[in-house]
């Protein structure tokens, strides 16, 4: 009588010869220590845990390969940074964890928010003659940008270009 193999028997007899190659062994370490950095970061950034946490986890993680924890470290910090927010934690680790200025930064994020508040009223002004074009208009009429695709084109550029200033910033 013919024996019936499960499906898991079938994927296990097909890849009993198959092996991981160094390069992708490295990479899916890689992708581990992105993940576990990234729930630590996320953890200190949402108040869960303190920074002291986050740089024994660091440590812990990183011993013998220090500078490529720091680059992925710097990496997941920098994508966090919010130019109209509050980032001090993403600041403090940077300065605490990384030994890396916050001043830079905090230069290109003020580049960024005089650059939106300069041009906003241009964009509500346009908005304002669009809308009393469609016979809407009044005192009590304020446009929302937030629907504008004028307005969010341009906010999604600045912020593009934020982003490219940002990570191209030195470590000191």
């Amino acid at each position: 009588m013919a024996e019936i193999k499960s499906t898991l028997d079938l994927v296990l007899e097909r890849t009993k010869n198959l092996a991981m190659t160094a390069e992708e062994k490295e990479s899916f370490q890689r992708r581990e220590r992105e993940e576990n950095l990234r729930g630590w970061t996320m953890k200190f950034l949402n108040g869960l845990s303190d920074l002291k946490s986050l740089k024994k986890e660091m440590e812990r993680d990183g011993k013998g390969r220090e500078e490529n924890v720091r680059k992925i470290l710097k990496e997941l910090t920098i994508e966090q940074i919010n130019p109209a927010g509050d980032n001090r934690k993403i600041y403090q680790i940077l300065e605490k964890l990384l030994g890396i200025k916050k001043d830079p930064y905090l230069a290109v994020s003020r580049a960024f928010q005089a650059r939106i508040a300069s041009e906003q009223p241009e964009f509500l002004k346009r908005a304002r003659i669009r809308l009393a074009e469609q016979g809407i208009s009044g005192s009590a009429v304020h446009p929302d940008l937030s629907r504008d695709e004028e307005w969010n084109l341009f906010y999604q550029q600045t912020l593009s270009d934020f982003r490219r200033q940002i990570s191209r910033l030195p470590d000191n």
